[in-house]
C-alpha cells in the first residue's frame, strides 16, 4: 500500500505543479501586461493632443504652411508615437517614432504637404501612442482645407502712364499678372465708360487662361481704340479667378479719357471772295460753325499783306482788330454744336490805314476740347 500511495502523491504533486506553471505563463497582450520593461499594473494608455501651426478651428487656408504638433503623455513613459496623414483614400504623409528610454511626454512635429491640395479637401491626421506596458491609444483630427484668399493681381499700362488723355485710333496696352496658391484659372481686364448710359456695359476687354499646374497667370494685350468711342472717361478694371473659383474683387483699376480729336469747322458766307470794301468802313462777316461735341467761341480779324518777300520787306498790317463771339469772355452754351448764320461787324483799327490793297479776313473757331480751326 505504501508503495502504491507514494506515486499517487507524486502524480498529484506533478499535476499541481503543471497547473501552477500554466497559470504563471499568460502573455501580456492586454492593458496591464508587463511588455518590454513595462509595469504589469499599468492599465492606463497614453493621452494624445494635437496642435496646428495655422488656421482656426481646424480650418486652414490653402496657401498656408501647415505643421501638426502631436504630443503624447504617459505617467510611465511613451515608447512609440506613430502618425499618418490621409486625404481621402490617399496617404500623403507618415511619421514613426520609437523612444528609448521612454519619455513621459513625447512631441513630434509633422509637416502636412500642401502642394496639390484643393479647396474642400479634408486631411485626417491619426496618431497612435504606446507605452512600455503595451497600452495603446489612437486619436485623430480632421483638418479642412479652405481657399479663403482671392488671387493677388497687378495691372499696368504704358500708354495710360504716359498720357491718360487719348483719342480714337490711339494704341492702348494693358499688362496683367495674377497669382494664387490653388492655381490660376483666368486673368484679364474689362473697360467700362464712367458716368454714361453704358457705364455698366463692357466696352471691350481681354483675358488669358492659366496654365495647368501653375500658380501664376499673366497676359499682355494691345488694342487700337475705335474712332467711334464716345468722348469721356473710361475705367480699366482687372479681374482674376483662381482654380477654387475665388475672384479678385475689387480688381486693380486704371483710368483714361477719350478726348475730342475732331476740329470744328468754319465756313464764310460773307464777305464773298473778291468783294470790295471802302477804307474805314465796317467789315461785315457772316459764318456757319459746326463741332461734333461743342463749340467754345470764334474770333475774327482782318489784315493786309505788305512789302515783298523776295526783298525781305514782307509785313502784315492789322486793319481790323480782333472781335470775339460770344463777347466779354463768355462761351457758347454747353453742347452747342451748330451755329448757322452768325453775323458780326468789325470796326476798322484806328488810326485808319488809308492804303488800298488786299484784305484777308480770318475766322478762328475753338471747341470745348481745345481743338482750333483757322480759316480765311
Amino acid at each position: 500500500m505504501t508503495f502504491l500511495r507514494i506515486p499517487a502523491r507524486l502524480a498529484a504533486l506533478a499535476l499541481g505543479s503543471l497547473m501552477i506553471a500554466s497559470c504563471d505563463s499568460r502573455l501580456p497582450t492586454s492593458p496591464g501586461g508587463s511588455g518590454s520593461g513595462g509595469d504589469p499594473g499599468d492599465l492606463t494608455a497614453p493621452t494624445i493632443k494635437f496642435a496646428l501651426s495655422a488656421g482656426t478651428n481646424n480650418v486652414v487656408d490653402l496657401g498656408a504652411t501647415l505643421n501638426v504638433i502631436v504630443t503624447a503623455t504617459d505617467d510611465n513613459g511613451v515608447e512609440t508615437l506613430n502618425t499618418t496623414l490621409n486625404n481621402g483614400a490617399s496617404v500623403i504623409g507618415a511619421d514613426t517614432s520609437t523612444f528609448k528610454p521612454t519619455q513621459k511626454t513625447s512631441t513630434r512635429t509633422v509637416a502636412v504637404p500642401m502642394s496639390g491640395r484643393k479647396d474642400g479637401d479634408k486631411i485626417v491626421i491619426r496618431s497612435t501612442a504606446g507605452d512600455a506596458s503595451l497600452n495603446f491609444r489612437t486619436d485623430s483630427i480632421i483638418v479642412t482645407i479652405a481657399d479663403t484668399t482671392a488671387p493677388k493681381m497687378t495691372m499696368t499700362s504704358k500708354a495710360v502712364s504716359n498720357d491718360p488723355n487719348m483719342q480714337g485710333g490711339d494704341s492702348l496696352d494693358v499688362q496683367v499678372t495674377a497669382s494664387d496658391s490653388s492655381g490660376m484659372q483666368q486673368v484679364g481686364y474689362r473697360v467700362y465708360r464712367i458716368g454714361g448710359a453704358d457705364s455698366t456695359t463692357v466696352v471691350f476687354g481681354d483675358s488669358v487662361s492659366g496654365t495647368a499646374g501653375s500658380t501664376v497667370a499673366q497676359g499682355s494685350f494691345k488694342r487700337l481704340l475705335a474712332t467711334s468711342m464716345n468722348i469721356g472717361s473710361y475705367r480699366i478694371v482687372g479681374f482674376a479667378t483662381d482654380n477654387s473659383g475665388r475672384v479678385t474683387n475689387p480688381g486693380p483699376t486704371l483710368q483714361f479719357t477719350i478726348v475730342d480729336a475732331e476740329k470744328p469747322t468754319l465756313s464764310f458766307v460773307a464777305p464773298a471772295p473778291g468783294a470790295t470794301l471802302n477804307i474805314g468802313d465796317q467789315l461785315f462777316v457772316r459764318v456757319n460753325l459746326h463741332d461734333n461735341v461743342g463749340l467754345k467761341n470764334v474770333k475774327f480779324y482782318a489784315v493786309s499783306p505788305r512789302g515783298d518777300i523776295a526783298l525781305g520787306t514782307a509785313d502784315t498790317v492789322m486793319r481790323y482788330d480782333t472781335l470775339t463771339a460770344p463777347q466779354n469772355g463768355a462761351l457758347f452754351r454747353t453742347g452747342l454744336t451748330d451755329t448757322l448764320d452768325l453775323r458780326r461787324f468789325l470796326s476798322a483799327k484806328t488810326p485808319v490805314d488809308t492804303l488800298p490793297g488786299k484784305l484777308l479776313v480770318y475766322g478762328v473757331v475753338t471747341d470745348m476740347a481745345g481743338n482750333v480751326t483757322r480759316d480765311t
